[in-house]
């Protein structure tokens, strides 16, 4: 299990640099720094322009802890139609398809979904087990 993880961006000369530990009692304690421009140590505040290389930082420390670190946007670069909403043609299309006895790959390379998003739209319409 990984105890403390660190993690460092340097945007316009700013330093930031996101730290976790897991505690004793098995609290997760993080702790952003700011070098460059000042010190602040356990409170951020960061111009939007930095944010997004910020963001980087702390997505890789919460995988560090299994944490969710992605977004639909980054979803949405593999599969184009991810967590969007099934519509009434798109369900008749899929049981079009599935008839034809395609692959769940297939399946989800034609719809732009993962093929887990596939396979449970088949379950829930009751069209395979």
């Amino acid at each position: 299990m990984v105890r403390y993880r660190s993690q460092e961006v340097e945007v316009g000369g700013v330093v930031y640099r996101v730290r976790a530990q897991v505690k004793e009692d098995g609290r997760v304690e993080v702790q952003v720094t700011v070098r460059g421009g000042g010190e602040a140590t356990g409170e951020l505040v960061a111009p939007a322009d930095h944010l997004a290389a910020l963001g980087r930082a702390v997505g890789e420390v919460a995988r560090a802890f299994g944490g969710r670190a992605w977004t639909v946007t980054d979803a949405r670069q593999k599969h184009s139609a991810a967590y969007t909403r099934w519509t009434e043609e798109d369900d008749a299309r899929l049981a079009s398809e599935a008839a034809r006895d395609r692959t769940m790959e297939e399946l989800a390379h034609l719809f732009g979904r993962k093929p887990s998003a596939i396979q449970s739209r088949l379950r829930h319409l009751k069209l395979r087990d």
